[in-house]
């Protein structure tokens, strides 16, 4: 089980596909067959039939849904070892809790071994009869979990605990009202159709943003949260200009974004910079990191000359 699901699936094929794919490779089994043992092996991960069909494609998914869908490619063989990169990392508390829970079951109905491996050491504690630490490759210190973690032997042991409880100090800086909003949200509501049930029929529209509104300040912080498949991703993607709202209005440095043509996009996309949350999906592999820093300085009127260009990279 890979740390990040959607570089684990293949994008072109349904879920169903790819869970069946190694039952049929290893069991020689039938295709049908394959498929009603793919459908059982993803109803026990929580996926059931009635809500996420076999025809899916990950990209329909949202990401614990597709962490899910992984699990169950690992499990459908019922393995004798499972060994779970870092399975976390990339979802939110709520879903964390689910997937952990869920692997433990597997590993306890299966009599399955699990090696799990993570920085966290909160999952650790609670996952892990063994631990073994290491540091540049090298076993720091190994033994049951509960006293190697509470009596902390050695430095880096201590080290990785103080860190994990580790609380920063924020000074407060900013003083809200101080300034017009940079980014004003207001009433903003996504509709995507439904799935289509026949030639003239389509289920009711699925609401993924609800009436929402909100503004940040020039030096203020403003934090989104919420589970998995909440909506956050789509508020951001409008934001962006990257998605289109179905009502209300988003204004950013007192350009009215939604509406907008790309031409009237293109000078205030410049000020607008995103982080993905898998930086290898956002990455073109055939290019060098050079080539990928410098790209955003294509957009710029004025192109700095080649000395210039590897100085700001």
């Amino acid at each position: 089980v890979f740390q990040e699901p959607m570089t684990a699936l293949n994008p072109v094929k349904t879920i169903g596909e790819q869970v069946a794919e190694g039952i049929r490779w290893h069991t020689k089994a039938s295709r049908a067959e394959a498929e009603e043992r793919a459908r059982k092996v993803l109803d026990r991960v929580g996926l059931p039939e009635a809500k996420f069909p076999l025809s899916r494609y990950p990209h329909e998914l949202s990401g614990g849904q597709r962490q899910r869908v992984v699990i169950a490619i690992a499990c459908a063989l019922k393995p004798k070892l499972l060994i779970a990169d870092e399975p976390t990392t990339a979802l939110d508390v709520v879903l964390q809790a689910q997937i952990l829970d869920l692997l433990r079951d597997l590993v306890a109905e299966n009599r399955m071994g699990l090696l799990l491996i993570s920085h966290d050491l909160a999952v650790v504690t609670e996952m892990a009869d063994k631990i073994t630490i290491l540091r540049h490759g090298e076993v720091m210190e190994a033994g049951d979990t509960a006293r190697t973690l509470s009596e902390q032997l050695h430095p880096y042991t201590r080290q990785l605990a103080q860190a994990s409880m580790h609380v920063p100090a924020r000074p407060r800086t900013h003083v809200a009202g101080s300034a017009r909003p940079l980014l004003q949200v207001e009433g903003v509501t996504r509709d995507y159709p439904g799935r289509r049930s026949s030639l003239f029929r389509r289920a009711a529209p699925f609401r993924a943003v609800d009436d929402v509104s909100l503004s940040i300040e020039p030096g203020q912080s403003v934090a989104l949260v919420g589970r998995s498949g909440c909506g956050k991703s789509t508020l951001a993607r409008m934001i962006l200009a990257l998605d289109k709202s179905t009502s209300g209005t988003i204004r950013f440095c007192d350009e009215t974004i939604t509406g907008s043509s790309e031409a009237e996009l293109k000078p205030v996309r410049r000020d607008m910079q995103v982080v993905f949350q898998d930086p290898y999906g956002s990455f073109d592999p055939r290019q060098k990191v050079e080539k990928l820093v410098a790209e955003p300085l294509h957009v710029l009127a004025k192109k700095p000359a080649n000395a210039e260009r590897r100085e700001l990279v």
